[in-house]
């Protein structure tokens, strides 16, 4: 009753000034949401990451009532991504343990330090695959992307191999009480490989960072100083991603070949953006031994503000992975104008569904068909731009929030 006078603000709620319980029968605070952050901790975003930070932001804007409380850890390092700064409901609880301390010797041994016991969570979520202990009374919330390393551990590296067997994901997906799979592709991957119940998985879709009717128009001397800053030809098939065996760039380089020897082709150079991962250098080799390769340009990592413009002055994104759990990059060409050349394979055809002209990525001359049909015919790269953009505009980070967010409610009643 002594809490009943009293005006309980945003601040109050912040600095835990009430109980819980009382906070929760003025429905000020449903819960504490223990929030992984550890993917905010990389050096340079790619998908996961990308996923995370975004995910958290539309969390915090759509859901004031929650408290979200973010969980890093590391021995050396403090200076993280922070989606919280200007929310009176997100907090952060900084770890300092040395990761192979925490992942090898105090969880698998001890089962300490307990994640929601830090945090003071109700629910944990965890946005990937990692090292983690919870009491069992905390519910779980997992997020699996992709299942690449069950399917395709070639691609992986020794190192990255143990990673995943040592994070035991059989307990994992046993200890969780929802899962959320990014595509219908990863949901049939979970029931087939792990048998998880198929009334344990939520499908939950990807949104944009930029949306199409978030690009504004671009003068023709900001795109010529754009152009200049990255070294960008006049005319050019863009791949944005990790420079790694899974998305089969080598199978892409012998297709840029047999294209450019096409008149339409001549024309055209081959822009590749994105960091080098394990396995480049046999991409780098077959680079080195590819006739055209005057005309491939490698880019290295691409910072977040450049993606937009990288896409959009590109005349055709091509994307022939070999396995994706949702496929981020074609829906961002799409977004951004770009007619976009895929793989019918795993998540592709769902995210892309009618909006991608699609090749096989085990054919380079199939691919290199693929980029004559498109680059050839401008009504139909203008029917794929137009198509692009409706598909993109169905992925929205605010439809995702509000699904998690009813999600995280589900579980904790």
């Amino acid at each position: 009753a002594k809490y009943c006078a009293t005006t309980i603000s945003a601040q109050n709620i912040a600095q835990r000034q009430f109980p819980r319980k009382i906070l929760r029968g003025y429905n000020f605070l449903h819960m504490i949401i223990g929030f992984d952050a550890r993917p905010l901790q990389d050096r340079y975003y790619s998908g996961v990451a990308e996923y995370t930070a975004a995910l958290a932001r539309a969390l915090l804007q759509l859901d004031r009532t929650n408290k979200y409380i973010f969980f890093y850890n590391s021995f050396l390092s403090s200076d993280f991504g922070w989606p919280g700064a200007g929310y009176a409901n997100a907090g952060q609880i900084r770890g300092r343990w040395p990761n192979k301390l925490l992942h090898y010797g105090l969880w698998p041994l001890l089962g300490r330090p307990r994640l929601d016991r830090k945090t003071g969570a109700d629910v944990f979520f965890a946005p990937h695959i990692n090292f983690l202990r919870l009491s069992k009374k905390t519910k779980l919330v997992l997020t699996v992307h992709d299942l690449s390393f069950c399917r395709f551990p070639e691609f992986f590296s020794r190192r990255q191999n143990f990673w995943h067997r040592a994070i035991n994901l059989p307990r994992l997906l046993g200890r969780a009480d929802r899962i959320v799979a990014i595509s219908q592709s990863t949901k049939n991957d979970l029931r087939e490989l792990f048998n998880v119940p198929e009334q344990k998985i939520r499908v939950i879709y990807s949104g944009l960072d930029y949306p199409p009717d978030s690009q504004p128009p671009a003068s023709r001397e900001d795109d010529d100083g754009f152009r200049r800053r990255l070294g960008l030809p006049k005319k050019y098939l863009l791949y944005l991603g990790t420079i790694e065996p899974r998305k089969n760039i080598a199978n892409l380089l012998v297709a840029f070949n047999i294209f450019r020897q096409q008149r339409d082709g001549r024309d055209y150079d081959l822009v590749l953006a994105g960091r080098f991962g394990f396995g480049s250098q046999k991409i780098i080799s077959a680079w080195r031994r590819n006739p055209a390769r005057d005309r491939i340009k490698f880019l290295g990592y691409v910072r977040p503000a450049d993606k937009a413009g990288l896409y959009r002055l590109a005349d055709l994104f091509v994307y022939p992975s070999r396995y994706e759990g949702f496929g981020f990059p074609p829906l961002e060409a799409m977004a951004a104008g770009t007619p976009v050349l895929t793989s019918p394979n795993s998540s592709l055809p769902e995210v892309c569904g009618e909006a991608a002209w699609y090749a096989d990525p085990d054919s380079p001359e199939d691919l290199a068909a693929g980029l004559t049909a498109v680059l050839s015919d401008p009504g139909l790269a203008s029917t794929l731009r137009a198509k692009g953009f409706a598909q993109a505009a169905r992925f929205s980070w605010s439809v995702a929030a509000c699904s998690y967010r009813s999600l995280f409610q589900e579980v904790a009643d």
